[in-house]
């Protein structure tokens, strides 16, 4: 369990140091200055049930390995400055019960951010209990 939140971290994740934590089952930095994109290494971590990155400075797309372990039960990434689409690998998720992707906008002009439609896939997601995703 890593839990860093508003501790005012700035700078990266890099793959290497996510991969050194394979046993990792929940990983919250909410509230932070974390910055660049969210490493593909997050998707590779077996035991990993939960993923609160929400409230940094986060860019690019959501890694298409995210939730692909099957084990995620969480995944809040709100108030960043994602972009692109829902990816596919979080349909291995089937046992979800909570999604925040919201207030992703990087430009701050509702132009850009996390698009697209709601994946067929969450239609499997029958525990989910919370999902806000504003899709553009």
């Amino acid at each position: 369990v890593v839990y860093m939140d508003s501790c005012e971290l700035r700078g990266g994740l890099t793959n290497d140091v996510i991969r050194k934590w394979r046993k990792l089952s929940d990983f919250q930095a909410f509230g932070n200055n974390i910055q660049g994109e969210i490493p593909t290494a997050l998707g590779e971590l077996e035991n990993l049930k939960v993923i609160n990155l929400a409230e940094n400075n986060l860019v690019g797309t959501i890694p298409s390995s995210i939730g692909q372990s099957g084990n995620l039960l969480s995944l809040v990434l709100r108030n960043n400055r994602l972009t692109g689409s829902i990816p596919p690998g979080l349909a291995s998720s089937t046992d979800i019960l909570h999604i925040n992707l919201s207030e992703n906008d990087p430009d701050k002009d509702a132009t850009s951010g996390i698009d697209g439609q709601i994946p067929d896939f969450f239609g499997s997601f029958t525990k989910l209990s919370k999902c806000v995703c504003v899709l553009l």
